[in-house]
C-alpha cells in the first residue's frame, strides 16, 4: 500500500491530506495565516489516526515549496523535512502557483494565477490548463511585481501566448491577488471563478507530489528548498533539523 502526506501552509491556508495509493482518502484545511504551527501538527496527527497508520507507514511527503509567505513556508518546511528526516521519508517540492492552477477543476484553456505578497506586490504566472489528469503547463515565468505591473504583463503573456487559440478574455484568474487588488484587475480583460479556486487545497499538493514521485522526482530531506519570488527573501533559509527532529507526531 502506497501512502503520501501532503503538507501546504505558504499562503493563508493550512492544509493536509492523505492519499492511499492514487486517491485522496483524507483531507483537511483551515484559514490559519497567522496559526500555521499550532495547527499543523494536530492536523497531520488527526488524518494518519483517522486511517490508522503512522508515519512509518508512509512513502513520501509532499510539500509547497512556495512562493508565499516566509513564516509558512517556513513552518511546512521545517515541518516535511523533521518527519522526512525521522523517518526517511523522501520528498518532492510543489509550487503553490502552480497548485492553484491545478485547482481549477474541468478548466481547459489558459489560468493566471495572482496571489498576494503583501508590500504592494503580487505574486503572479500564467497557466495552460488540460484536466484534472495533467499538470499545469507554464507560460513564461512567475514574477513579483506591483499589482499595475502585474496585470499588464499577463494581459500581454496571454495575448502573445500561440499555443492557444484563446483571447485574454477567455482567461481565468485564480488567487486572493486578484481580489485584494481588484480595483486593479477588474480592468483586466479576465474573468473570474468560484472563490473556492483562491485557496491552495491540499489534494492538489498531494495529485501534483503523486506525479512528481511518479517522474522520479522525490529527493532527501536535505534537498528540499523554499521558492522565493523576492530577492530580500531569497537570502533567507529554511534551516535543517539537526540532531533530534524538531518535531514529532504522537503516531509515529
Amino acid at each position: 500500500m502506497f501512502f503520501l502526506l501532503a503538507i501546504d501552509t505558504c499562503l493563508t491556508t493550512t492544509g493536509v491530506a492523505l492519499f492511499e495509493n492514487e486517491h485522496p482518502v483524507a483531507a483537511t484545511y483551515h484559514r490559519s495565516e497567522r496559526q500555521h504551527a499550532s495547527r499543523l501538527l494536530k492536523d497531520i496527527d488527526n488524518i494518519l489516526s483517522s486511517r490508522r497508520i503512522g508515519l512509518a507507514d508512509l512513502k513520501c511527503i509532499a510539500v509547497t515549496t512556495g512562493p508565499g509567505s516566509f513564516t509558512g513556508l517556513r513552518v511546512g518546511l521545517t515541518t516535511a523535512k523533521s518527519l522526512a528526516y525521522s523517518h526517511g521519508i523522501p520528498v518532492v517540492g510543489v509550487n503553490s502557483l502552480e497548485c492553484l492552477a491545478h485547482g481549477v477543476y474541468g478548466h481547459r484553456g489558459t489560468v493566471a494565477v495572482v496571489v498576494d505578497a503583501k508590500k504592494n506586490e503580487v505574486y503572479a504566472a500564467l497557466y495552460k490548463t488540460f484536466d484534472s489528469l495533467s499538470e499545469p503547463i507554464e507560460i513564461g515565468v512567475a514574477f513579483v511585481d506591483n499589482p499595475i505591473s502585474a496585470a499588464q504583463r499577463l494581459t500581454t503573456l496571454a495575448a502573445g501566448d500561440t499555443t492557444t487559440a484563446q483571447s485574454p478574455r477567455d482567461v481565468l484568474v485564480v488567487g486572493d491577488g486578484a481580489l485584494v487588488y481588484a480595483d486593479v484587475f477588474s480592468h483586466c480583460p479576465f474573468r473570474s471563478g468560484p472563490t473556492l479556486w483562491n485557496v491552495v487545497h491540499p489534494e492538489c499538493v498531494g495529485a501534483l507530489g503523486l506525479r512528481r514521485f511518479a517522474q522520479g522526482s522525490a529527493i532527501s530531506w536535505e534537498a528540499i528548498e523554499p521558492v522565493y519570488l523576492r530577492k530580500a527573501e531569497a537570502e533567507l533559509t529554511v534551516g535543517p533539523p539537526t540532531g533530534i527532529p524538531l518535531m514529532e507526531v504522537r503516531n509515529a
